[in-house]
């Protein structure tokens, strides 16, 4: 048919997360493209899973490997608490829930180092 698919697996720092990348890679083999996303928002050590059989067995099935870096935790709290999106939190500067100029600027400089890691996959 022609059609790709892409399974995103985004993992924190434990075993769980690792474990669950493996199993994925089990059950579908190297038939669809897999993006491995190292989510830096919820945890700070991937020394597990860079050390796993399920990255090795990721990576030999063509697995590409991207990281997510940490939005300050106080920019991320508030643009949850609102439930919001980033496009909002940067763009929004008057709503009685915008954030600072300072704030708006930590979440671009964000955005802009997240768009250069998904601009490295062949999507």
């Amino acid at each position: 048919l022609g059609v790709a698919v892409n399974f995103w697996h985004v993992l924190d720092d434990g075993k769980d997360s690792t474990d669950l990348l493996g199993t994925l890679i089990d059950t579908f083999g190297n038939r669809p493209n897999y993006i491995v996303v190292q989510n830096y928002g919820r945890g700070s050590d991937f020394g597990m899973l860079l050390a796993s059989q399920s990255l090795s067995k990721a990576t030999n099935a063509g697995a590409r490997v991207i990281a997510l870096p940490r939005l300050h935790d106080a920019s991320m709290r508030k643009i949850d608490a609102q439930n919001s999106s980033f496009w909002k939190a940067v763009n929004d500067r008057e709503g009685p829930h915008a954030l600072g100029l300072l704030e708006r600027q930590r979440v671009k400089s964000w955005l802009t180092t997240a768009y250069a890691a998904f601009d490295t996959l062949p999507l």
